[in-house]
């Protein structure tokens, strides 16, 4: 199914990639203690192909929370991909 904007157009997927990576932002810029916050703007990046910017938020997720099983997760796919910096 495609996604419409409220014009109803079709929503392109780098939109979509920008509308995500804003929210998240916008969720650590007011909830920085999170770590969830920190690993969904993890995710997004690493999604988006920022590497250093992924690598860095999922760092924070896991200082908060060293136990987040999914952070660790992504941690590894993150070195995987894009390698130890």
């Amino acid at each position: 199914m495609v996604q419409q904007r409220r014009d109803n157009q079709p929503l392109r997927q780098e939109q979509g990639d920008d509308i995500a990576l804003s929210l998240c932002t916008q969720a650590v810029s007011i909830d920085d203690v999170s770590w969830d916050n920190w690993y969904r703007l993890a995710k997004v990046r690493f999604m988006v192909a920022d590497y250093d910017g992924a690598q860095a938020a999922v760092r924070e997720s896991l200082r908060r929370n060293r136990k987040a099983a999914a952070a660790i997760f992504l941690a590894g796919e993150i070195f995987a991909k894009h390698g130890g910096s």
